[in-house]
């Protein structure tokens, strides 16, 4: 049996057999009294054990029932297939239940506090206890003093339903007290939000909810709301940081504001603070007022005194380091002070002796009386117009002028005879120079060609020039009328006059191979170093091929040139059309200058293979297409064979690199296998293919040799 001690809230479990089935049969769990309807159906209405117990909280979105605080097991139909035990399985159900007595179940109690139940409880329950019935005759038997449910009889077997508490409206909830029966409180809205408005309203079908207005009609607040705490209210802030004003807000408008307070102290800029002392540093410190700090005029230098005067500001005044002493440089340190060094006397000239003298008063640059010493090409100029007067390390130079008619005076014209009238004068207005000009006398004998001067020395060549007759040597110094006049001196060859030709065999006799059978440095051309009987085509002079030290040379003082040495570049200065722009010129050809450089036969060393060496400056167009730079090889009846050229290297050696230009580089080719034991020439030749970009400084050659495979004799 189960009954209820409503008073203490303690229930006392009484089981036999009869009452263990009783409950079974309305769907109960030997525990806690049953529900009429399970809440899980969603159907009837919930059974509350204490009304004042019934959460109002309902779902307000769904308008259901509320869950009972203490709802035990719901009592259905036994066939009606839902939560409950049916009829057919009241006899399992008895064979396992637990039976006790009811004296030992007045034994058991169970404290709704979790207290221990005192001693006399068994007593006390007795008299309270009301029995559910659970077996009938009538309907009448199942009264179960519950007035949410009601009792009928059904097969002997009392079976209770749950009444129908529904009061038809939306906004309240629909509940039933076992005391009292049907009640039904409103419905709560509540979302746990402060910033909404919740009513139940029938016509929107439940909850209505809606944001409440947190403006406080100030302008100098920023309204929010905040979900637990509802709205805020937090003010702006107006602060300028100035504690010389009072700062406030509209509440109107929202503005901020501030006035300016009645204190001395207080200023608004440095402007106001200035006191007309420039020895001072002036500020306005907001909530002090003016402060006026001495200014500092340390320049952090040892070499000033540093003062300030109060309209002119900071003032430096240099320290005087001065020793006395002609021969010294009198400095300041701003570190360490007052320095007196020995002065140096150096006037970049090697051409005077350099010292200081305190009885002269400082330096003295004194001559050292070498007339050719120089620094600069003015100091060179001499009287003769035909030389061209360079400074070349520091020694002057006086290089022939490239035209052979160049004069001073009558005595220095060539070719002067019975048959002309020579004169020394400008050739034009413009002429830099004085040149010879002839004219015929008409004297009988004279020529007026070539064939009139015609002999029998078939070495010399046979011309008429300024109306007289000049033969002048072969310019093959091969050339002979008889083998005496091949004779060189030399014991290791053999030399014979055949047709007008001088033919060289070398003996085959010990220590007789040349190992250097060519030398040209350009330095001594007095010394047999091969200079003169270099012979030059040059068709576009003043630039051409002539020894020339006025630019670079890679030893002593001259060097093989191509180009004007007047004006160090290789542009044709009396072509009026010529130009220097890269983008194409007019009448190329007119700026086009050419030029050839040619040897004296040189007799190679028979069986052994020979190279030429020498060293090259080129400051042209880089590459082979434009400026080109090659070197041939003359054997007399064949035709040239080029054995180096400037360009990009299509042949087996070393070309000038773009890298290259405009420094000395040594360079080298081999010649020929067929030149062995045989005399041939040596051709340098310049052509700069158009009159573009030609004021570079042109090309110098030096220290031209060939070396043989032999030892040295």
């Amino acid at each position: 049996m189960l009954f209820r001690d409503i008073s203490n809230q303690r229930f006392v479990l009484a089981l036999s057999v009869v009452g263990f089935l009783g409950l079974w049969s309305c769907g109960g769990n030997g525990d806690t009294p049953a529900d009429v309807l399970s809440d899980a159906t969603d159907q009837g209405t919930d059974i509350v054990q204490d009304p004042g117990t019934v959460d109002e909280g309902a779902d307000p979105g769904t308008g259901q029932d509320v869950p009972d605080a203490d709802a035990g097991t719901d009592v259905v139909d036994p066939d009606d297939g839902n939560s409950g035990t049916d009829v057919d399985d009241l006899g399992d159900a008895v064979e396992d239940a637990d039976v006790q007595s009811p004296e030992d179940a007045l034994e058991e109690t169970v404290d709704t506090d979790g207290a221990d139940a005192d001693e006399d409880v068994a007593d006390d329950a007795a008299e309270d206890v009301f029995v559910i019935p659970t077996t009938c005759a009538q309907d009448e038997d199942c009264e179960d003093q519950n007035a949410c449910t009601t009792g009928s009889c059904v097969d002997e077997l009392c079976v209770y339903d749950e009444i129908t508490c529904d009061d038809g409206q939306i906004c309240t909830v629909d509940l039933c007290a076992p005391d009292t029966g049907c009640y039904f409180p409103d419905l709560s809205c509540d979302d746990g939000d402060a910033c909404t408005d919740e009513i139940c309203d029938v016509a929107a079908g439940g909850c209505v909810y809606s944001d409440i207005s947190c403006d406080d009609n100030n302008a100098c607040t920023t309204d929010s709301c905040q979900k637990i705490h509802g709205c805020q209210h937090i003010s702006v802030d107006c602060d300028d940081g100035n504690v010389c004003t009072t700062d406030s807000c509209n509440t109107n408008t929202g503005a901020c504001s501030s006035v300016e307070v009645d204190d001395p102290d207080c200023c608004n800029s440095d402007v106001e603070c200035q006191d007309g002392n420039e020895c001072t540093v002036d500020t306005c410190v907001l909530g002090s007022g003016c402060v006026q700090v001495s200014k500092s005029c340390a320049d952090g230098s040892i070499c000033t005194l540093d003062s300030c005067h109060p309209f002119l500001g900071c003032q430096y005044q240099q320290i005087d380091c001065g020793d006395g002493l002609s021969c010294t440089e009198d400095t300041c340190d701003a570190l360490d002070g007052c320095n007196n060094i020995v002065q140096v006397c150096d006037d970049n000239s090697p051409c005077t002796e350099d010292y200081c003298s305190e009885a002269e008063g400082g330096c003295v640059f004194d001559d050292l009386g070498d007339p050719n010493c120089c620094v600069a090409d003015s100091e060179c100029q001499d009287a003769d117009s035909c030389t061209i007067d360079t400074c070349v390390n520091n020694q002057c130079t006086h290089t022939p002028h490239s035209d052979p008619l160049c004069c001073n005076t009558v005595d220095d014209c060539p070719n002067v005879s019975d048959c002309t009238i020579v004169t020394c004068s400008q050739s034009t207005p413009e002429a830099e120079v004085l040149t010879c000009s002839y004219t015929p006398t008409g004297v009988a004998g004279c020529c007026t060609e070539d064939s009139h001067c015609v002999d029998t020395d078939s070495c010399t060549v046979d011309v008429c020039i300024n109306y007289g007759c000049v033969y002048d040597p072969h310019p093959d110094p091969n050339c002979c009328n008889e083998t005496a006049d091949c004779e060189d001196g030399n014991v290791c060859t053999t030399r014979e006059c055949v047709d007008n030709t001088c033919e060289t065999q070398w003996l085959d006799t010990p220590g007789c191979c040349n190992s250097q059978p060519f030398l040209a440095t350009f330095d001594t051309p007095l010394l047999g170093d091969f200079v003169g009987d270099f012979t030059y085509e040059n068709p576009d002079l003043p630039v051409g091929w002539s020894l020339h030290g006025g630019g670079e040379s890679s030893s002593a003082t001259l060097a093989l040139y191509f180009g004007d040495p007047l004006v160090s570049n290789f542009s044709k200065p009396d072509a009026p059309a010529c130009c220097t722009s890269f983008f194409g010129c007019a009448n190329d050809d007119l700026c086009r200058v050419s030029g050839s450089a040619t040897t004296p036969f040189i007799l190679l060393p028979p069986g052994v293979s020979s190279s030429l060496n020498f060293q090259a400056f080129v400051d042209t167009d880089p590459g082979g297409s434009y400026d080109k730079l090659w070197i041939e090889v003359l054997v007399p009846g064949e035709a040239p064979v080029v054995i180096w050229e400037k360009g990009f290297a299509t042949l087996p050696w070393f070309p000038i690199s773009e890298t290259q230009m405009g420094v000395w580089v040594d360079k080298s080719a081999d010649l020929p296998a067929n030149t062995m034991g045989i005399e041939v020439q040596l051709r340098f030749n310049f052509d700069s293919v158009d009159g573009e970009n030609n004021l570079g400084e042109g090309v110098y050659l030096d220290n031209i040799k060939i070396q043989s495979a032999c030892a040295s004799p």
